[in-house]
């Protein structure tokens, strides 16, 4: 068994990430909900109880003497968003809060003396003047349906001005190096120090959102002069919900082998100086990726807990015809263990708590040699 140290990479997340109203002790991994309470004159509505309600829970608030009100930390999703109070007509609004984005919602109640509720659809796309970053979001359906590969980076491109540049060195966003880019996960920095590149391998199926800061953003990621990937797993909610995966890739569905320009012996001078076009016979691969994840409530609208396991197993046989010797065969095993967990939980509707472990290590046992059979294993 030979593990590499280049492809065994582990993230961990451990401990707790407490997101209060004026603590972070992560990088960026919620959104923002804020706005006004005022009557129908447009007299601010001191005391009115705000509830945002969505598949992660209830959380409340109450607008202070000017009808402001504030949730400073929210996580990513779709959210109902009532205002009440007594002698008012009640009044509701649908959003979605996104990764690191603030999206206000305004009320106007309207005096009742009978039981009415009025509900507002939230259709257009509000402009967020309280951040001054320029970044896309890819969530967790858009993730599902869009053609992709395996890991959570190959969706980054979906984002605009995010292109993958093999000259640039990886993913280029608004024209940088893919050098100069920052990945994080879970608010844990995952970028590896010697290339800048995402040092932790994880499925796109783990991941409730994907977002790509490409310009104007915070301080706090410091050290990027290209663009910020930012990704959040998914995480239980109020309804359970699991399902099985499986990924199957067999490399008799490509095409035929290419030819290669190759150093090869020269038969009609005898003499190993020559170079010529050869046709390889195409690797004997498959790769199975099955899997499965599940979440839901622990204890409802307070405690949730979510897990995913998805390892991708490789096998590749390698027909080789050595210069001086018979044809021979090699095979090589590869796998790769995917899985994240996660416990959140809602106090008090004013403290959001998460801890969670997400990992990817792989190990490899068995050597190929080179196609040309003209050199040694590696």
């Amino acid at each position: 068994m030979r593990h590499n140290l280049k492809e065994l990479t582990v993230l961990v997340v451990a401990g707790l990430l407490v997101l209060a109203t004026g603590t972070a002790v992560a990088q960026e991994t919620t959104g923002a909900l804020a706005g006004s309470v005022s009557d129908e004159y447009g007299t601010p509505i001191a005391g009115a109880t705000i509830q945002a309600e969505g598949a992660y829970g209830r959380i409340t608030s109450v607008t202070d003497e000017t009808g402001q009100y504030r949730f400073p930390r929210l996580t990513p999703g779709a959210y109902t968003v009532t205002a009440q109070l007594e002698g008012y007509a009640e009044s509701s609004a649908e959003v979605r809060v996104a990764l690191g984005e603030a999206v206000t919602v305004d009320f106007a109640l309207s005096s009742a003396t009978f039981e009415q509720e009025v509900t507002v659809y939230s259709d257009t796309v509000a402009i967020d003047f309280t951040e001054s970053a320029t970044a896309s979001s890819i969530r967790e359906w858009e993730i599902e349906y869009l053609p992709r590969g395996r890991d959570f980076t190959d969706v980054v491109t979906f984002a605009a001005g995010a292109t993958y540049d093999t000259q640039a060195g990886g993913i280029s966003i608004d024209g940088a190096s893919g050098l100069e880019n920052r990945y994080v996960i879970d608010g844990i920095d995952t970028t590896d120090p010697q290339d800048g590149l995402s040092s932790v391998p994880m499925r796109a199926e783990f991941m409730e959102e994907v977002q790509v800061k490409s310009a104007g953003y915070m301080a706090e990621y410091g050290g990027s002069t290209g663009g910020v990937i930012n990704a959040v797993t998914r995480s239980g909610r109020n309804t359970w919900h699991g399902g099985l995966l499986l990924d199957y890739e067999n490399m008799d569905w490509n095409g035929s082998a290419r030819p290669e320009l190759e150093y090869a012996p020269c038969p009609q001078c005898n003499l190993d100086d020559g170079a010529e076009a050869v046709t390889y016979d195409n690797d004997t691969e498959t790769r199975l990726d099955p899997g499965f994840f599940i979440g839901g409530p622990i204890l409802r609208d307070y405690l949730w807990f979510f897990g995913s396991y998805q390892p991708g197993i490789r096998n590749t046989e390698r027909t080789v015809q050595w210069a001086s010797f018979d044809p021979d065969t090699y095979e090589q095993d590869f796998q790769v263990d995917y899985a994240t967990f996660n416990l959140t939980a809602n106090i008090a509707s004013s403290v959001l708590l998460k801890a969670g472990a997400s990992i990817s290590p792989s190990s490899t046992d068995g050597l190929l040699p080179n196609r040309d059979g003209q050199s040694d294993l590696p």
